[in-house]
């Protein structure tokens, strides 16, 4: 069963990350599309950076969940 509890704590930890970079990208499109002035390198620079950080965490939490499927499906072992 410890295998199963630590594969769940990095599901979650998994989860938190993926929100947190939802949460960024989020915050800078708000500010692009409120923003009085036309989109700069600077911002398609920053934007690029949070979906490859995105697609990072992502790929993470996919192989935290199957993992912790996979723990599920062997009973925890």
């Amino acid at each position: 069963m410890a295998a199963l509890e630590e594969a769940y704590k990095k599901l979650i930890e998994r989860h938190r990350e993926v929100q947190e970079k939802l949460n960024e990208l989020m915050a800078l499109a708000e500010q692009v599309v409120t923003a009085q002035h036309q989109f700069r390198r600077v911002e398609m620079d920053q934007y690029e950076d949070l979906c490859q950080a995105l697609e990072a965490a992502l790929d993470d939490y996919g192989d935290a969940r199957n993992r912790f499927g996979r723990l599920l499906r062997e009973g925890g072992e």
